[in-house]
């Protein structure tokens, strides 16, 4: 399990009525899936415009994404100030095939945003589904767009799950990283030592 250091600013909440703001955050590569969240937009009933913070061999092509879709999936390329984006959003998802403990996902939900993501390990081991967001099947972009849309139109949901997440990444700190797996090698050693045999003492 990785850990973070300190809760990021928690998001304020937005008055404008406009689209909800999803971001992404993450190499722009197969493995992370954003083109999966590209042909979600097309498949979406609208409300809410992502935003991909990355950069990556896909970059070029996929910000060439129709723009017929009833939503939009805008590529920002790497930016500074990361933790402002999260704090000025209103979900994170994260599309990916395959993980193992994502920090982007940590961060995101200790910004108090609720995550949809695929149902994938790494992911799963941190999102609940129903309590700190949604999960679907990878490389499913109706299922993707369903989720995205559900949540863009329920703010009360995402407010509660986006509290839940806080929650739960406040427990996903350094400090446990390093004491886990301190205690994980201190058990393996007892385990040896255990096993070893006396040395032979001849009288």
């Amino acid at each position: 399990m990785n850990g973070i250091r300190g809760l990021g600013f928690p998001r304020t909440e937005r008055e404008d009525g406009g689209a909800v703001s999803v971001v992404s955050v993450g190499s722009v590569i197969y493995q992370k899936g954003h083109d999966v969240l590209v042909r979600a937009a097309a498949h979406s009933s609208g409300g809410w415009a992502a935003t991909v913070l990355g950069d990556g061999p896909l970059r070029n092509s996929l910000s060439r994404n129709g723009s017929s879709s009833p939503v939009t999936v805008r590529f920002a390329s790497w930016v500074d100030d990361v933790a402002g984006v999260l704090s000025d959003s209103d979900l994170a998802c994260f599309p990916s095939r395959w993980e193992s403990c994502p920090y982007a996902v940590i961060e995101a939900m200790s910004a108090g945003l609720p995550v949809v993501g695929t149902d994938v390990d790494g992911i799963r081991d941190l999102v609940e589904h129903g309590v700190t967001g949604l999960l679907v099947a990878p490389d499913d972009p109706r299922a993707l767009a369903e989720a995205l849309d559900a949540l863009s139109h329920d703010p009360e949901a995402r407010r509660r799950m986006g509290e839940a997440a806080r929650a739960a990444a406040s427990r996903l700190t350094v400090e446990r990283m390093c004491a886990e797996t301190t205690a994980v090698y201190t058990r393996a050693l007892a385990r040896r030592r255990g096993r070893r045999k006396p040395a032979h003492v001849t009288p």
